[in-house]
């Protein structure tokens, strides 16, 4: 048996890039499949500063006001200690964030560290998860003129040091000595997307973001504020330097040290014209998020969704939909699952789809057993064993675990649908589905599976009573009993975790093939806008080039949620024949 390769990228980092780059302790032939993959790029939709001169090429300028941020294609190996930036924030800005890795949904992971500016113009600090959270007293720089920031940590003496334009301003003693990894890389201007008004970008400028292990001196950061290009490694100490531009013109900004980590520029919010149109393809598929809150409060936006998936998907040629679960928000309300089942069926004769149940789709909401009867009743198995592609279920008579066959192009899929936190008779049926079936590419559906960090989740949601009674499993189970184990699984798509953009993580299977996983929930994007956006993922084959374009789609708004939500990767030469 060989040794199981799992490698994390999430989706939102290769995007704008020009080669999707899989960097693998594995065999070579394992880096190899993932090389070649073009990400596509979004068409201008922010308007351009001042006119240059005839004979230079006018550049697009990218402002934090009009959403747009930078991310860091690669976390850090540990958070950093001191951290340095040119910021300018105009009178009456609200502040916000500078530098961050914070995750805001779920406070629980090591090594989160924010650095970000107050609606009066002080500097904040948020330390290692919040073991440490601090504002210092600082004369405002919220004067709309530019100014060098620094933050400098020095372990040994414990205290954590503000210089504004190179002078102190306040120090602190604290002793706070973990160093964990962060979780997540760092974006410039935002905190990590999730959901809630945390995700708001910085109101003002940012020219120049550095930031080292350790603390640095008065004259290093006097020195530090006279060079754009910092080159050195300054005793080893330093982590990356970004110069970003008074005004930001380029989509990747290059790390000018030699720990080539770019800045690539990403956005929050913010929906976008489709770069995507020009992709030869053969067929597509479509991958829906948690519905649960769109049904809920946006349910107009619901039915139009499907209507523009049934009058537009013989153009799209789509040869499936499947939806992740969370089909209804409350398991006890009956009309949200009339609701979700009414608009679902405007695909019925037009567009083949399968579903799977979320913990919103259980009667006790994911808190006692697996009784489903409102799901049941909607989402009947006398009606969906008659559709096109069905396979089988695991039960008669409950959809809850459901298979489906689909040819496209000549290619042969095996659809399993499995149930939020699968029993493991209910993951061993599945194995004997893809030991039935080895030519087919096999597609596992789940609620629940991969992490916002891209990890495979080793959580069991729910109550004692739940686990206890349901006999659930956690999502590693789920990979280490099924997914690794079978050469034709292909592909993993699973929901439950709210995440403005697509997670995506690359995993090799024990028989040296690929496996894709992926995290899609957009439920509460854009949330002060109001909870529950229409966005679906088309995920666009070309067999003959052996590559998939995704892209998040919203009808509403005619356009591609975020820029980083459009991207290409390969797939293996050989996958699953």
């Amino acid at each position: 048996m060989k040794n199981i390769l799992k490698r994390v990228i999430p989706a939102a980092l290769i995007a704008l890039v020009l080669t999707v780059s899989f960097v693998f302790n594995a065999p070579l032939s394992a880096a190899r499949a993932a090389e070649g993959a073009m990400p596509a790029l979004a068409p201008e939709t922010v308007t351009t500063g001042a006119q240059p001169a005839a004979e230079e090429e006018a550049k697009t300028t990218y402002s934090i006001l009009n959403n747009y941020v930078y991310r860091l294609s690669e976390k850090f190996t540990r958070s950093p200690d001191t951290f340095e930036a040119w910021v300018k924030m105009p009178v009456g800005s609200m502040g916000g964030t500078l530098l961050s890795n914070f995750y805001i949904e779920n406070k629980m992971f090591p090594g989160t560290a924010q650095w970000s500016v107050d609606a009066v113009g002080r500097i904040k600090i948020y330390w290692d998860n919040g073991s440490l959270t601090y504002t210092f007293d600082n004369q405002s720089i919220g004067d709309g003129q530019w100014h060098h920031v620094a933050l400098v940590r020095d372990p040994s003496a414990d205290t954590f040091t503000l210089y504004i334009d190179g002078e102190v301003e306040d120090s602190i003693v604290s002793r706070q000595s973990s160093l964990y990894a962060a979780a997540f890389p760092m974006s410039i201007g935002v905190d990590y997307q999730t959901f809630y008004t945390e995700k708001e970008p910085f109101e003002g400028y940012i020219r120049q973001v550095t930031v080292y292990n350790g603390g640095i001196s008065q004259e290093r950061v006097r020195q530090d504020m006279l060079t754009n290009e910092i080159t050195d490694d300054y005793n080893g100490q330093i982590m990356g330097n970004w110069y970003l531009g008074d005004e930001w013109t380029e989509r990747t900004v290059h790390d000018s040290t030699d720990n080539d980590i770019d800045a690539v520029l990403h956005t929050t919010m913010k929906y976008v014209g489709d770069a995507t149109t020009d992709f030869d393809y053969d067929y597509s598929f479509v991958e829906i998020p948690d519905i649960q809150c769109t049904v809920r409060y946006k349910y107009s936006n619901f039915v139009q969704q499907m209507n523009w998936l049934a009058d537009n998907a013989d153009d799209l040629n789509v040869k499936w939909a499947t939806f992740l679960g969370d089909l209804s928000d409350v398991g006890t309300n009956e009309q949200l699952y009339r609701q979700a089942s009414i608009g679902m069926s405007l695909l019925d004769g037009r567009v083949n789809y399968n579903f799977v149940p979320g913990n919103h789709d259980y009667d006790s909401n994911g808190k006692g057993d697996r009784t489903q009867n409102y799901f049941d009743r909607w989402f009947p198995y006398d009606k969906f064993s008659k559709t096109e592609g069905f396979g089988g279920t695991y039960e008669e008579g409950s959809m809850a675990n459901s298979y489906y066959f689909y040819n496209a192009c000549g290619v042969d899929y095996l659809i399993i649908d499995l149930e939020y936190n699968p029993r493991m008779s209910v993951i061993r049926w599945a194995g004997r589905l893809c030991e039935a079936y080895p030519k087919h590419r096999v597609i596992i559906a789940t609620h629940h599976y991969v992490e916002a960090d891209g990890s495979i989740s080793t959580a069991m949601w729910g109550t004692a009573t739940w686990k206890q009674l349901a006999k659930v499993t956690e999502p590693q189970k789920l990979f280490d009993n099924l997914i690794k184990l079978y050469p034709n699984i292909f592909m993993v798509f699973s929901g439950h975790i709210s995440q403005d953009d697509i997670v995506m993580r690359t995993d090799v299977g024990v028989h040296g093939n690929t496996i894709y996983s992926f995290l899609m929930d957009t439920q509460t994007a854009i949330y002060d806008n109001g909870i529950g956006e229409d966005i679906m993922c088309i995920i666009k084959v070309s067999e003959k080039n052996k590559q998939m374009c995704l892209y998040y789609y919203s009808p509403v708004h005619d356009g591609v949620y975020n820029l980083q939500n459009q991207f290409v990767i390969p797939f293996p030469e050989g996958c699953a024949v």
